[in-house]
């Protein structure tokens, strides 16, 4: 189909579903591949390179839908780092599910931060775009959004609150982490190997003490 610079074109496709379909969700893409008006194929040993722009198509055949999800894990995500225990402020949250049905799944919720003493020092509403992002069937996802607020130094409780469908069933899942900044830590570390030199210290001369006696 040619299409001149700045041209566009709406095309209709035609989906037929088999009569024996498994009902639940199904997915794919509809690509279309620009190619150079009067362009001929590639000879031998010769590369041709052109662009190409693909869109995803959902398709949900009805029947026995099963809507059910999985909370499976929350991370702390330090740029790339992942773990419990920071060193420089975390960057992000990653809130990760798993769809255990066989249709797409929207899930929502809220994800707070609390400090120790069980201030929320921030919060977002999970998955909230208009419209929400799906979960594939059988397929695991991690929705990642920054986190503010991490200021003080302690300890911080995530707790991710997160429903699907009518939203009749809430999944809820906690993870703490700390937040010790390095000249905290460099101090820490410090008093540290002092306070065993001086235990070292004092269980030679303990010893020096009962070999005179």
């Amino acid at each position: 189909m040619p299409l001149d610079v700045g041209e566009q074109k709406k095309i209709t496709l035609i989906l037929q579903i088999p009569q024996d379909a498994t009902p639940g969700a199904y997915f794919g893409i509809v690509r279309y591949k620009a190619v150079p008006a009067g362009a001929t194929a590639p000879k031998e040993g010769e590369v041709s390179l052109s662009a190409s722009v693909g869109s995803i198509v959902l398709v949900t055949v009805p029947g026995n839908i099963r809507e059910q999800v999985q909370l499976t894990k929350l991370h702390i995500y330090r740029g790339g780092y992942d773990g419990s225990i920071f060193f420089g402020k975390p960057t992000d949250i990653g809130v990760e599910l798993r769809n255990l049905g066989n249709g797409f799944i929207k899930p929502f919720g809220t994800v707070e931060v609390r400090n120790m003493f069980n201030k929320v020092v921030y919060g977002y509403q999970l998955n909230n775009t208009n419209p929400r992002s799906n979960m594939l069937p059988d397929s695991n996802r991690t929705f990642k959004d920054p986190v503010k607020n991490v200021k003080q130094v302690g300890r911080y409780t995530v707790t991710a609150s997160v429903s699907y469908g009518n939203g009749s069933q809430v999944l809820t899942l906690k993870k703490t982490f700390w937040y010790i900044p390095w000249w905290m830590a460099a101090i820490i570390g410090a008093v540290l190997v002092i306070l065993t030199m001086l235990v070292i210290s004092d269980t030679d001369a303990t010893s020096d003490t009962h070999i005179g006696t």
